[in-house]
């Protein structure tokens, strides 16, 4: 199997385990033909596979094909980066995703808010901020994520009333 091929298949492997699918199995014939051809070393097999796995791999081979090339070439380098991992540290990205998606929203938003501020940081910032995090204890690291979290809110807060959200 040629190697893009192989890293393509690693990668909706990997990246579809995440997703919720539908529990019905379907025969390779229900394929498009394009999913088929993205999906064509799992077609001796595809009748051996769970519903669910199919479901993923399909919903992956909709993905991949709905992708420009730039974004399957992003794709691939972060699938490379994710096999380089050791089991440990992909378990662990695993939690943190989940825990990410089990967050509301508004939420998910403001992560996203304070990941791109971090991001804008100069390198030494960035390290110097990691470095602070990582000596604290655990339970100075729950107060502090804690303080976040409130001031948060509080700016939410504060933002409705100016915008006039809290008015009768």
């Amino acid at each position: 199997m040629r190697r893009p091929m192989k890293t393509l298949l690693l990668v909706l492997s990997v990246s579809l385990s995440l997703l919720a699918v539908p529990s019905l199995a379907e025969s390779w014939s229900e394929l498009t033909r394009e999913q088929q051809r993205v999906l064509r070393n799992y077609e001796s097999n595809w009748s051996n596979l769970s519903a669910e796995q199919q479901a993923r791999l399909k919903t992956g081979s909709e993905r991949w094909l709905s992708m420009n090339p730039q974004e399957k070439r992003s794709a691939m380098s972060r699938f490379q980066r994710w096999q380089n991992l050791g089991p440990e540290r992909q378990q662990q990205l695993k939690q943190r995703m989940e825990t990410f998606r089990s967050l509301s929203p508004e939420q998910q938003q403001r992560f996203r808010q304070r990941l791109e501020r971090f991001k804008r940081l100069s390198p030494e910032q960035r390290a110097r901020l990691r470095e602070r995090f990582q000596s604290l204890t655990p339970e100075q690291r729950a107060r502090a994520l804690e303080r976040m979290q409130q001031r948060s809110q509080g700016s939410q807060a504060q933002q409705r009333r100016s915008s006039g959200a809290n008015r009768p």
